[in-house]
């Protein structure tokens, strides 16, 4: 990720985030194919970006890109 997202941007993953429900929606909604391109590996990493709990999605069971089991990002 290149650089910290905006702070607008941020609150609200870092709201989102505080939520054990909304980490749970999240969780859902990364595993569904809405036939919207989404790159997993960014969106895992725009919590730690904000400053947020690098560990908070580590409980979604998504494969991402590189084989990275759990929500655990490789990059």
């Amino acid at each position: 990720m290149q650089g910290k997202p905006p702070k607008e941007c941020c609150t609200g993953v870092k709201t989102a985030l505080a939520s054990p429900a909304s980490v749970a929606c999240l969780c859902d909604t990364f595993g569904k194919d809405y036939s919207i391109p989404m790159n997993l590996t960014r969106a895992c990493e725009q919590h730690a970006a904000c400053g947020g709990n690098p560990a908070a999605l580590n409980n979604c069971s998504l494969k991402l890109p590189g084989g990275a089991p759990n929500g655990a990002p490789t990059e």
